[in-house]
């Protein structure tokens, strides 16, 4: 029997480490190749090892890392193959190779990542992409179990991806390169032969498919029990494990499934291929009763006493049954009647305590006629022997249907060999007294509540891998769970006695259950504390920040970019405002001060992180830490400065303000002569600072400034007056605003002209640059920088974003603009 094409050991070898990552430890190179030879049919581990090792150890396609037997790939393009890549990707079909037609050595082709190799009996070699998957197995298998002779080969391509619901857009049927097809003119495929027979060799199944397949098993159960038919086994590789049945690893996952299947007795097979779920014999889940101090295992010592004395009873009630049994009426003679209390662990379980029904239980099942009103309901309640209760879906529907509470009683009563029940009083305090039980089972889950160490979280996942799990492949699992850092998961596991690793394995790791104590589980004690209750007091917000950063600091967790693609954003934001606490507490205390308090820069810094959240973008490298934090710190420092003073001045204008404040001192303390304008209102309003606009300007006083009355008079009185700094949105009375008379160029006409002709320069200056700019976008960023369009200059960063080009693009067109306005005729008549 002919096979099909096959890749070689070097492209299986590739697929490995374009899948798993690099380096790679060489049993995991060894188990990939195992699975995947053959398009899945698999191979003994003996020849995969001896498929792998030449490879590695030629160290020609592969080098050693300085782990202990780790590989990573070397990775070369070939400039030779760009052409060919291109053609490819346009037209997918395998090409011939041939040193004739490819001007390339094998050795070229397996650096080249773009590129894998496939071989025929015959030994005929043909390149493909890597990113292609080969259906030619499946489309096999498909035209043999429907007897098809000759179909086209576009129809037999949609046939099976719409059968098997391949939404795969590099999966390809290539029906020429395969010696088990054969291809007419009309493009209609055939079958070579029409015997077939499976590989000598059965599918590799591996112990961590295995385990994987056994952890999922209850997912598996609850996926097909929620189907009212039999559910196919490739819907659920292909719902739970996101495999597509053209997959290497699904003969894999499929086999396992079928193995494990039979262990479970809800689940059975059907058809060999087909799960179905059956709800006769299922168990509910036992809620164990809750002691926060303790209790007495009377039974043991009850046991013991017998022993002792040599007594033996064959049926008898333990201790704690007859405590319970005063909720019940004795029967009379042969369990004629019976008056049943339903207890708390009763209805929370939705079981009945099993003893007191022995009499009536036959072939593992209870049958009732529930009374109800002028109904009878008949009623199949299933025994549990082990458990000795009585559970399933009647009695649970019986409980939710009624709403039966603790304390109702049930009654039961023979009559005509027929087993009938009827509701009773409800008994008040049976039912205070059942209820106890909730309220110590909620304050012992109080105290056992806490959040997961890495120790917890790396014990239980290796507890379930009992043959053992290589370092990357744990740092891959807990990674998909949480956020601990790859050293920390590789100092956790060298910290404990109970991690071990595997003699012979180098990189294994698994659970040494003999090493394992309980105290391991525990929380840590709450520390006592020494002041009286009565003197508690909340702690405040600046407290609440810092003990939160502190916690952050300790466990230093990132968020990945696979997270920042998978999670929601809420929930993304919400893990980061946790995770990155330290980093935010700090950024908002160091820019903190008198004006500006902690708790407005925490909001603030929501602000930038939602903002981060939105403008990242992870397919251009980086983590989303780095990038946020420099988004927390321009944003912080702008808002900072933003509201410093109490009488708000614009950014630019502060720290212009600021330089010139700094400047005037080093002259006053010089003695020089200042060339700083004291007297600009801007300049009054940063260093007043503590003084409210309306204490300045609304009142009249004879020792204001007559500054900046004549600045407001001409404001409001002059509609062709501009001064921006003077915009605010206050209430002023504008009646107490008089004219000055001290102010000498206010009493100088010719200052109020020049201000209207520089105006009138302005815009005809405008005028000028719009007509002699090459488009309206250079035009509106002058308006944008300069504040012609909103009344507030912007800045390069902000109209970059804008108009999505960078800060240095919009500084070259602002320099562009302001050449051409030194050509405008009028520029030189404007006065400063």
């Amino acid at each position: 029997m002919k096979n099909g094409p096959v890749y070689s050991n070097i492209s299986i070898i590739n697929q490995a480490f374009r899948n798993l990552g690099s380096p790679l430890h060489r049993d995991l190179i060894i188990d990939f190749v195992r699975t995947h030879w053959g398009n899945g049919r698999g191979l003994p581990i003996e020849e995969a090892k001896e498929l792998v090792k030449l490879p590695l150890e030629v160290q020609f396609y592969y080098e050693k890392t300085d782990e202990d037997d780790h590989f990573s790939r070397k990775e070369i393009h070939c400039e030779k193959l760009n052409h060919l890549y291109h053609n490819m990707k346009l037209n997918p079909y395998p090409q011939l190779y041939s040193r004739k037609t490819i001007n390339v050595t094998m050795n070229e082709i397996y650096l080249d990542p773009r590129f894998d190799t496939i071989a025929s009996d015959d030994g005929t070699i043909y390149l493909v992409l890597s990113e292609w998957n080969l259906l030619n197995d499946l489309i096999f298998r498909y035209m043999l179990k429907n007897n098809i002779d000759k179909i086209s080969i576009s129809e037999v391509y949609r046939n099976v991806l719409s059968k098997y619901s391949i939404d795969d857009p590099n999966a390809y049927f290539f029906p020429k390169i395969d010696p088990r097809f054969y291809v007419d003119r009309k493009q209609t495929v055939s079958l070579v032969e029409r015997e077939y027979t499976e590989s000598l060799v059965p599918i590799q199944v591996t112990d961590y498919i295995k385990e994987k397949v056994a952890i999922h098993m209850p997912t598996i159960q609850k996926f097909v029990m929620n189907k009212k038919e039999a559910v196919k086994i490739r819907h659920i590789i292909q719902h739970i494990f996101h495999l597509q049945p053209h997959h290497p690893l699904f003969s894999s996952y499929f086999k396992a499934i079928k193995k494990i299947v039979p262990l479970f007795n809800h689940l059975f097979l059907i058809d060999e291929d087909s799960l179905l779920y059956s709800k006769v014999g299922e168990y509910p889940e036992i809620q164990q009763r809750q002691y926060l101090y303790g209790h007495t295992d009377v039974t043991s010592i009850s046991r013991k006493i017998n022993e002792q004395t040599g007594y033996h009873p064959d049926i008898d009630l333990q201790y704690s049954e007859k405590e319970e049994i005063k909720h019940i009426t004795t029967l009379t003679g042969s369990r004629q009647k019976l008056s049943y209390t339903l207890r708390y662990y009763d209805r929370i379980q939705e079981t009945l305590a099993a003893h007191y029904f022995i009499d009536w239980i036959e072939n593992g099942y209870l049958k009732v006629n529930f009374l109800f009103e002028k109904q009878t309901i008949p009623l199949v309640i299933y025994y549990d022997e082990k458990q000795n209760i009585l559970y399933g879906e009647q009695l649970s529907n019986l409980m939710i249907d009624y709403d039966l509470e603790p304390g109702q009683k049930l009654e039961f009563f023979l009559e005509n060999n027929k087993l009938y029940m009827k509701l009773g009083v409800f008994d008040e305090k049976a039912h205070s007294e059942q209820m106890k039980y909730e309220d110590i089972a909620k304050l012992s889950q109080m105290k056992q509540f806490g959040t997961k160490s890495l120790m917890q979280h790396l014990a239980e996942l290796l507890m379930l891998h009992p043959s053992g799990l290589h370092i990357r492949e744990i740092v891959r699992d807990i990674q998909e769970e949480t956020s601990y850092a790859e050293s920390s998961i590789r100092n956790t596991l060298s910290s404990y006695p109970f991690f071990e690793t595997i003699e012979g394995k180098v990189g294994y790791w698994k659970f040494n259950p003999r090493q394992w104590k309980k105290k391991y589980m525990e929380l840590p004690k709450e520390e006592k504390t020494k002041h009286d209750s009565r003197q508690e007091h909340l702690p405040s917000l600046h407290q609440l920040f810092k003990s939160r950063a502190l916690m952050s600091n300790k466990t230093k967790r990132r968020l990945t970019n696979q997270q920042y693609r998978l999670l929601p954003k809420e929930t993304f934001l919400s893990l980061a405002w946790e995770y990155y606490s330290f980093t935010i507490y700090q950024y908002a205390k160091n820019f903190s001060c008198e004006t500006v308090p902690l708790e407005d820069l925490y909001q603030e810094a929501y602000f930038a992180l939602n903002k981060a959240y939105n403008k990242y973008n992870p397919d251009l490298g980086g983590s989303f830490y780095h990038y946020f934090r420099r988004h927390l710190s321009s944003h912080l420092r702008r808002y900072k400065l933003d509201h410093i003073t109490l009488i708000r001045i614009p950014i630019h204008r502060f720290e212009q303000l600021i330089m010139e404040d700094q400047l005037l001192e080093q002259q006053l303390i010089a003695n020089e002569q200042t060339t700083i304008d004291v007297l600009d209102s801007d300049y009054i309003l940063y260093k007043t600072n503590y003084i409210s606009f309306e204490e300045l300007y609304s009142q009249y006083d004879e020792d204001a400034d007559d500054e900046m009355r004549a600045r407001l008079y001409c404001f409001f009185n002059n509609p062709f007056y501009e001064d921006i700094s003077l915009r605010r949105k206050v209430y002023i009375d504008y009646s107490r605003i008089e004219e000055p008379e001290q102010c000498h160029w206010l009493q100088d006409n010719n200052h109020y002209e020049k201000k209207v002709e520089n105006h009138l320069i302005a815009k005809d200056a405008l005028r000028y640059l719009k007509n002699n700019v090459k488009n309206d976008r250079d035009y509106e960023v002058i308006l944008h920088r300069y504040g012609f369009s909103t009344g507030e200059e912007m800045t390069l960063q902000e109209i970059g974003e804008l108009y999505g080009v960078t800060r240095e693009r919009i500084r070259q067109i602002e320099n562009i603009a302001l050449k051409k306005l030194k050509k405008f005729p009028s520029s030189k008549r404007a006065n400063p």
